[in-house]
Order: C-alpha cells, then structure tokens, then sequence
C-alpha cells in the first residue's frame, strides 16, 4: 500500500494529540483517534519532527562519576552499520545530485507529486526531442566524419529516411514510457481518491489531454490537421 501525505487538518490536530501525551501514545492510536491512515500519522511525525519540537530525542549525558565512557573517544564503533542516510548519499552521490536529494526531503513530496514530477520531465524530453530530430525534406542529410586519418577520412552519411526512422523509434520508446508513468498515476490516485486534491486530479487529465494531441490519440479527422500546424508549422 503506498501511502500520500496530502495537507489537511487533521496534520495539527494529530501532533496536539502526541504533545498532550508527551510523546507516549502510539501513532496507530492516533490514526484511529483521527480516523486516518496510520502511515500518514507515521510520515507527519518524522517530517514535522515531532519528538525534536518536544525534545524527546534529546540524549543525557552520563552521570558524574559514571565509569561505562571510561576510555571510549566518542563517536560511533568502528564498523558501525548505522551511518546516516546524508552522510551516505553525500559520500556516494555528485553534488549536484545530493543537492537535489536535499530539496526532495526538505519539501517533504509524497510519492504522487515525485511520480507528476516525473511525468512532467518526460514530457518536456519528448516535446524538446522534436527539435532535435526534426527533418526538414528528404534532401536533409547529414555527413559525419567518422574516421580521420593522415591520409584518409572516412565519413557517415545519415539520410533522412535513417533519421525519421530512427526518431520515431525514439519517440515510440518515449511516448510508451509516459504512458505507463501516466498509468501508474491513475492507479495511485484512485487507491487513494478521498485524500486527493483537485488539482491532482485536474493536472492528470490536462497531461493525458496534450500527449493524445501529439499521438493522435482519440482524435477526430479533423483534428489532425490541427496537430500538423503545431508539428509542421502553418503554411
């Protein structure tokens, strides 16, 4: 079950709830006091960090004349698996990546608006890709030098059949990929239609609405020449 952390007023109320308990309630009993899902109760408590604005999670240190740190240097054993999730991508991942990742958690998305998101670059690959592709005529090849020698270059002629061909294979690969995306987006929204805003529901259609445009998709005859004017240009 994938759960969607979307704002309502029930967010407040259950932190008020955990507060009045001083931490010492468990969240399943608030979800059902609020009659909500307790993996949202779950996702608000660490996101919203509860237990840092109640200083639960605060540590104490040993009492005075305490012997067990007799000898330890502090920080974690050698070996210790427990390494914090920053300090891992932040090893492991570009900076400019890791940056991303930052903002991603800071916003705190839920797994509808990460899949949108994703959706939307795909989209604009695609509508950025006919740029790329685009044939003018049958004359428009072009000539790449694939070997240059002393003596000798040797060149690879690109003929525009080759280009389409390979251009709308691209964009078969492309359009199938959104689809599923678009799919995939349906489906969550449904298992979880009664915490789903409007918008999302709203942007969903309009996505599905411009890719059937650019596949001709659910298009009368008609219509088609309005999607070659945006393809081709008018005359």
């Amino acid at each position: 079950m994938i759960c969607i952390s979307i704002e309502n007023s029930n967010r407040e109320k259950a932190f008020e709830i955990y507060k009045e308990k001083n931490g010492k309630i468990k969240l399943i009993n608030i979800a059902k006091m609020l009659e909500e899902k307790s993996c949202n109760i779950s996702r608000w408590k660490k996101v919203d960090r509860w237990d840092y604005k109640l200083g639960i999670n605060k540590k104490v240190g040993a009492p005075v004349g305490n012997q067990n740190a007799l000898g330890n240097e502090g920080g974690a054993p050698a070996n210790n698996q427990n390494a914090r999730t920053h300090g891992f991508f932040s090893k492991l991942l570009p900076a400019r990546t890791y940056e991303i990742v930052k903002y991603i958690e800071k916003d705190g998305g839920n797994s509808l608006d990460i899949l949108w998101n994703s959706i939307v670059v795909q989209y604009a690959k695609i509508l950025d890709s006919f740029k790329i592709t685009h044939v003018k005529n049958k004359k428009d090849h072009t000539t790449d030098i694939k070997k240059n020698g002393d003596k000798i270059k040797e060149y690879e002629i690109q003929h525009s059949w080759d280009k389409v061909t390979s251009a709308m294979k691209a964009e078969a690969t492309a359009f199938k990929a959104l689809s599923r995306m678009i799919k995939d987006y349906e489906e969550l929204l449904h298992e979880n239609w009664d915490l789903t805003t409007e918008e999302q529901k709203t942007r969903i259609e309009n996505i599905k609405a411009r890719t059937n445009k650019l596949t001709g998709n659910d298009l009368e005859i008609e219509d088609i020449t309005d999607v070659e004017a945006e393809i081709y240009g008018s005359n």
